[in-house]
């Protein structure tokens, strides 16, 4: 569960923190007059995000469908202890409230950046 939670951190679908990041990105792209540009910068994003989804889908899909002519009886059932899930669910816990409240942590960083320089 937590492996598809960054998947889609990756791809940048709402609320994760990579859709925070492409959407200033898109927006900044839209408010500047300079043409086609303005417009292409947007759908370069969507692409990207797109292609994103496309190479990491089948590492995904074989990692959680690996097939009907896999051997599942050799397996042997393991469950991780929280010294593995702990860091797991802290960076996907991470990623979701860095993508609902942004403007936290851009403020934060900006007064640190005004702070140094």
């Amino acid at each position: 569960m937590v492996l598809r939670h960054r998947f889609y951190s990756l791809i940048g679908i709402p609320p994760t923190c990579a859709f925070v990041s492409k959407w200033f990105l898109a927006t900044g792209a839209l408010q500047e007059p300079i043409g086609i540009f303005s417009y292409l910068g947007p759908i370069v994003l969507l692409v990207s995000a797109l292609l994103t989804a496309g190479y990491l889908m089948p590492v995904v899909a074989e990692g959680f469908f690996p097939g009907a002519d896999f051997d599942y009886s050799s397996l042997k059932k393991y469950e991780p202890n929280r010294y593995m899930t702990g860091p797991l669910i802290i960076l996907a816990a991470c990623s979701i409230l860095i993508g609902m409240f942004p403007t936290e942590l851009i403020n934060f960083f900006t007064d640190l950046a005004k702070t140094i320089f």
